[in-house]
């Protein structure tokens, strides 16, 4: 795909910070790069999802967070197109793996199609994720997300709520399976890249085209401040680390993807990886 006739914007007016005459000067700059463009405003959980799937843009440009870049790939997993994502959100992790500047109008600005990548994605329960799922203390924290804190405070209310289940939660012990191997663990994180929670690491060094996978085998709350306390203090995550291609797990009643609430059944707690045809210019 060299040429691009056909571009959409999907954007989310909720997303923790988008701001309408920031996205008014983006349409400005697209407009002068590609020439006519179509916008859609997301209305409802899912809505993007469901925008992504009828679409037949050569370009998509999600103005919005993870979560509405999880409805998106969604949408498109079995379609061939440009995704650009612009970071509206409260975190926007994905932009920062990719090393996309923090302002959308720059980001806008230095796209170049000639470069890029196609996206593999992680798929769980018939949904996918491109970034990672959460388990245990992870995935609580995204539970008891106070939303007007978060729409006020951004990823101060992370950490509040964080705080919050170490106070309370009760963990659960977790089993998976991979590499011929069977692990317990009370927290997994399962990530296709390194960065956590806007710009912090969760590895040194990763290795692209697998699932990293960080768990933590106590149900201390210590085991949790020891693990995670190295993250936010810029270095990275001191609990257990592997890499892996496909994984079991059992025992979870819910995880995050993408920073929203999942809820597997029984019967799809199997974590594979997708490529597709969905190339995100570099």
């Amino acid at each position: 795909m060299d040429v691009v006739n056909k571009v959409l914007i999907i954007a989310n007016p909720k997303s923790g910070s988008f701001r309408e005459h920031l996205l008014n000067r983006l349409i400005n700059k697209v407009k002068e790069k590609f020439g006519n463009i179509e916008i859609k405003y997301t209305k409802y959980a899912g809505h993007a999802e469901v925008i992504a799937s009828e679409t037949d843009a050569d370009l998509i440009i999600a103005a919005g967070g993870d979560g509405l870049l999880n409805e998106i790939v969604n949408g498109l997993y079995d379609h061939e197109c440009f995704l650009l994502p612009l970071p509206f959100g409260t975190a926007n992790v994905f932009c920062r793996e990719l090393g996309l500047s923090n302002d959308p109008l720059h980001a806008v600005c230095s796209i170049d199609l000639s470069s890029d990548k196609k996206l593999i994605l992680g798929k769980m329960g018939g949904r996918y994720f491109l970034q990672m799922l959460g388990f245990g203390f992870d995935a609580a924290t995204v539970r008891n997300i106070n939303l007007n804190l978060k729409k006020k405070t951004g990823k101060f209310a992370y950490i509040a709520a964080g705080l919050l289940v170490l106070k309370k939660a009760n963990f659960k012990k977790l089993t998976f399976y991979c590499n011929s191997k069977t692990y317990t663990a009370y927290h997994i994180i399962v990530s296709l890249g390194k960065c956590y929670a806007g710009g912090f690491s969760l590895f040194k060094d990763f290795h692209y085209g697998y699932f990293g996978v960080n768990f933590i085998d106590s149900s201390s709350r210590f085991s949790v401040l020891k693990s995670f306390g190295p993250v936010f203090m810029g270095g990275t995550f001191s609990g257990k680390q592997l890499f892996t291609d496909k994984l079991k797990v059992s025992g979870a009643e819910y995880c995050q993807m993408d920073g929203e609430l999942f809820f597997p059944d029984s019967e799809s707690n199997i974590i594979t990886l997708h490529k597709t045809d969905i190339r995100i210019p570099l």
